[in-house]
């Protein structure tokens, strides 16, 4: 469905019929009992739910639940690097209120191809319906399938709290059951449920090491979100720095001919330094945030050298770079500033010193040569270097949107001292001139007119970080 579509549907229906919601949402009428709010029967052409009911298609759901995500995931990143200081927008007809933080419906951080939140809440209810049909039809040999859809649909919650603002329902499609709405969920709300989802897993897929340490970082992730510092440290402690959860996602090239998010556009470009505040992604020539100039423009455009431009790559989610950061973060707030340093300096060089180290610094255990060991910046300047850390090592992976809205939350610190802010830089042709914009003050994204359709929502609780 087209995005001006979506748009025209939530605004014009507060209720529609369940058969439109899951096309909204993508998800898969997989049950004998999937009805629509009226009864009525389902649409003709609509695929024979029975098909599902056995062991293949439970395993088909489930793959198509992880292809799912797969692509959500990608529309996630670029939706909220263009909302923070890691993305810039080239056609600002298209991303300047996303770009310039003044939102008005949630839709103006859409990417092209895909809306994060319908995207994410279909995941979410995918991953649910697969997990009954996997529990159905082969239960006891999809312990690490349903596991890892446990986490999968944790981290759609986990997303959500991140990116939007505190009221997203948590609705759910039962197995061979209805549709039952649900109220909005605050942000705390959010993170625990996500929480829970990621206990089920680690429980469930004990014997995946894999699948626990997935769950593991998304759990240490969330706790970290509410500020329950101890606990994400004890979450993550067993979690092996090469570990790694990555999805396979179309990024570039001809993206419109499969119809999948995409991380490269001619619409976007990695940001520098964006209003004031941005981390220097292009300048600072750090090689965790490696860039090069796009060919085929007129603009200064530039991509990242961490994805393929013109194909498909793998998308890192969750991995034990994340855990160490998690745990270094834990130390420092806990007061032990020289072991925190250590954990830093572990990841990036072998080095203990910067003298005698060679040019460039060999890697540490995050894998990445050319990294030197960090100096202690003092007091006031730990959290910053903690933040930048973060900043790089997970860069592009969405995890910046959250990490700013939880500075606010934890730290005291306003939006006009973490995201860009002041006068908007406009990447524009050299003969198009645009009058100034300056930044607005939204953290949070509204959740999209497309919830509308569901009875008990009543929209943003608030739109605090």
């Amino acid at each position: 469905m087209h995005l001006s579509t979506l748009y025209r549907v939530g605004q014009s229906f507060m209720r529609r019929d369940l058969v439109a919601i899951l096309a909204a949402v993508g998800v898969v009428c997989a049950t004998a009992g999937c009805k629509d709010l009226t009864n009525a029967t389902l649409p003709a052409g609509t695929a024979n739910p029975s098909a599902y009911n056995n062991a293949a298609g439970a395993v088909s759901m489930r793959n198509n639940t992880v292809s799912a995500f797969a692509k959500s995931f990608p529309a996630y990143v670029v939706s909220s690097g263009i909302l923070t200081d890691e993305y810039h927008a080239i056609n600002i007809g298209l991303y300047r209120s996303c770009d310039t933080r003044i939102l008005v419906t949630g839709m103006e951080c859409d990417t092209q191809i895909g809306v994060p939140y319908t995207m994410l809440q279909g995941v979410r209810n995918n991953a649910h319906l697969a997990i009954a049909a996997l529990n159905t039809y082969l239960p006891d040999s999809s312990a690490a399938m349903r596991g890892e859809l446990y986490a999968v649909a944790g981290y759609t919650e986990l997303l959500m709290a991140d990116f939007f603002c505190s009221g997203v329902p948590l609705s759910t499609l039962d197995y061979q059951g209805d549709f039952t709405y649900a109220p909005g969920s605050t942000t705390v709300q959010l993170y625990r449920a996500a929480i829970a989802q990621f206990d089920s897993a680690a429980a469930i897929a004990h014997d995946s090491a894999s699948i626990v340490s997935f769950a593991h970082v998304g759990k240490g992730r969330a706790l970290l979100a509410l500020g329950v510092y101890d606990s994400a440290a004890l979450a993550v402690a067993g979690v092996p720095t090469d570990f790694k959860y990555r999805v396979v996602a179309k990024v570039g090239g001809l993206e419109s001919f499969d119809n999948s998010p995409y991380i490269f556009s001619s619409d976007i470009t990695l940001a520098d330094s964006e209003g004031v505040n941005g981390i220097r992604f292009v300048t600072d020539n750090d090689p965790r945030s490696g860039y090069v100039p796009a060919s085929g423009t007129s603009l200064q455009r530039i991509n990242p050298t961490k994805y393929n431009a013109l194909g498909y790559s793998e998308l890192t989610v969750a991995d034990g770079i994340e855990a160490r950061l998690i745990e270094a973060e834990v130390t420092l707030r806990s007061g032990n500033a020289a072991a925190w340093l250590d954990d830093l300096n572990a990841l990036r060089t072998t080095c203990t010193d910067v003298i005698g180290c060679p040019t460039p610094a060999p890697a540490g255990s995050g894998g990445i040569g050319g990294l030197p060991p960090l100096s202690d910046p003092g007091a006031n300047g730990r959290l910053d270097l903690m933040f930048s850390e973060r900043a790089y090592w997970l860069f592009l992976t969405g995890h910046r949107q959250g990490d700013l809205r939880r500075r606010i939350r934890e730290d005291g610190l306003t939006d006009a001292q973490l995201y860009p802010t002041g006068l908007y830089s406009q990447v524009v042709a050299p003969a198009d001139v645009r009058p100034p914009i300056f930044y607005g003050s939204d953290v949070a994204v509204p959740i999209p007119p497309t919830e509308l359709a569901n009875p008990l929502f009543r929209g943003c609780i608030n739109h605090d970080a």
